[in-house]
């Protein structure tokens, strides 16, 4: 993934708009940028050149070097990563945050870099500086209850998630989320709107999932097994697999794991909602 940085803050750097002699001084540093900052994939090699001449130039041209050159950085760190080259990556965006340590963005972008690496605890700690330092969006704030969640911190999950949601109440995935998280915290009344809006929005299988977990909790096993159904239709042979393998670890399916919706998963399911069981496989803290 290439996470972006809008490109205003490169102009603002840079001083575009500036008296035209200013313009005239900085167009071999402008050049550099927008090479740098290129998308285009098949000359990686100049492109990382152009990065590398753009930190060289920037002392030189730039009204803010310090800036510009974190942002070069970035979108330097962002190339190498796709190009799988971890440290040269890291210690790139290492550079982007000692040019800008009060700027959120540098932060925000190793954050992003290191859940990628599978580095969650480093992640979430940069990702929550990025955020305190303003650099706040509703993804960052979801990819940090996520982080949370992994960590098993559902309180401090819910509250980023719910951050996340009052940024964009329309995103299916956050109102997914905050549901869950209310079911796994044992408020799963709480969680109803939200799962069934989330539904609304997208009809999914995960989303479905959900809902049939929050109304089993609550003690509707018929609604409950309406909606497992649902979502095993939503979600095809992968679907009915997943609960085909928690039904099996849980005593109650016996056949094969084939992903066909057919009579003995239907009655291993009934069985289960029937015993108050957890498909969830006692995830609730």
């Amino acid at each position: 993934m290439r996470y972006v940085v809008g490109p205003l803050l490169i102009a603002a750097a840079l001083g575009y708009g500036a008296m035209p002699s200013a313009a005239l001084q900085i167009s071999n540093l402008r050049q550099a940028v927008d090479t740098c900052r290129s998308e285009v994939q098949n000359n990686a090699a100049d492109i990382l050149s152009a990065c590398e001449r753009a930190v060289e130039l920037a002392p030189l041209q730039a009204e803010k070097p310090d800036q510009v050159i974190s942002a070069v950085r970035i979108y330097q760190g962002n190339l190498l990563s796709e190009l799988g080259r971890p440290e040269e990556a890291l210690s790139a965006f290492d550079d982007a945050i000692e040019h800008q340590p009060n700027l959120g963005a540098g932060y925000a972008m190793r954050g992003l870099f290191q859940f990628e690496q599978e580095q969650f605890d480093a992640a979430l700690a940069d990702l929550t500086q990025g955020i305190e330092l303003g650099h706040e969006t509703p993804g960052l704030l979801y990819l940090t209850g996520i982080l949370h969640q992994k960590a098993g911190s559902w309180r401090d999950a819910l509250r980023q998630y719910q951050a996340a949601l009052a940024g964009d109440q329309s995103n299916a995935d956050y109102l997914n989320a905050v549901a869950w998280t209310h079911y796994l915290l044992g408020q799963s009344q709480e969680g109803v709107s939200a799962a069934q809006r989330a539904i609304e929005i997208d009809p999914k299988a995960a989303f479905i999932d959900t809902l049939a977990h929050i109304r089993m909790d609550l003690g509707s096993g018929e609604t409950a097994e309406r909606l497992f159904r649902q979502a095993m239709e939503a979600g095809g042979r992968e679907q009915v697999e997943t609960y085909q393998q928690f039904l099996s670890e849980l005593g109650f399916y016996t056949g094969p794991v084939t992903g066909d919706l057919d009579d003995a998963t239907l009655s291993a399911l009934r069985r289960c909602i029937d015993a108050n069981c957890r498909l969830d496989q006692g995830a609730r803290q």
